[in-house]
């Protein structure tokens, strides 16, 4: 692709169903950020110079926006993300100063969770979201008060469903840090986030909590502490 003053020329590289994937450019001025876009209209292979339409689908930037873009990103995360490892250290060094708040379900919960932690469910059962109960979790959240610091966790670093959470949260007036990793990576990827010579000294075990009794089973890994 060519922009109208010549001054960038761009070969896109499609999958096999026609779908923009990769940008490659040549112009140190732009970069094209391409969102899988499908020319349904033109060729398949788009060769090198071929003219095209910027839509809004295409998003040019200009390379010395792009640091700016770094910036936000980075304010964003320490912004918002909560380090498990700060966490556990500020665990502890006794610091009461932060609330975290469990949003997975009350049958989960009971089960296991972090130290410290209380219930704020967005799921009914391990199964069913709740994600409609919008006024009772906001009411419970209003309920925490605000001297604390919020943290909110939810399955594992990959679920969306503290993220949501803390969107609803942020649109009603309550802003929620979030963990970066989830209950999975506390419980089952302890060494994976602790530093290496931690990992005799600080055991998983003494992190988590139950609020029922504990039962063995056939797995020694339900005794939790």
């Amino acid at each position: 692709m060519e922009l109208a003053d010549g001054s960038l020329r761009l070969l896109i590289a499609y999958d096999a169903r026609g779908a923009c994937r990769v940008a490659f450019f040549s112009a140190a001025d732009f970069i094209i950020v391409c969102f899988g876009v499908t020319y349904r209209n033109q060729p398949r292979k788009l060769q090198r110079g071929t003219r095209i339409s910027i839509t809004p689908e295409i998003v040019v930037i200009r390379m010395k926006d792009v640091q700016e873009l770094m910036q936000l990103y980075y304010a964003m995360e320490n912004a918002v993300m909560v380090s498990p490892h700060g966490l556990r250290k500020r665990m502890d060094a006794g610091d009461t100063s932060f609330q975290l708040v469990d949003v997975r379900s009350p049958m989960e919960f009971s089960k296991a969770h972090i130290i410290g932690a209380v219930n704020v469910a967005a799921y009914a059962d391990p199964d069913t979201a709740a994600y409609e109960e919008t006024e009772r979790m906001l009411e419970e959240f209003r309920a925490l008060g605000d001297e604390k610091e919020l943290i909110l966790y939810c399955y594992s670093k990959a679920c969306m469903t503290g993220r949501k959470i803390g969107k609803l949260l942020s649109q009603n007036g309550i802003y929620a840090k979030h963990l970066n990793i989830g209950w999975n990576e506390w419980r089952y990827a302890w060494q994976s986030w602790n530093h290496e010579h931690e990992w005799e000294s600080a055991r998983v075990e003494s992190y988590i909590a139950s609020s029922a009794a504990p039962d063995m089973g056939d797995d020694p890994m339900q005794c939790l502490c």
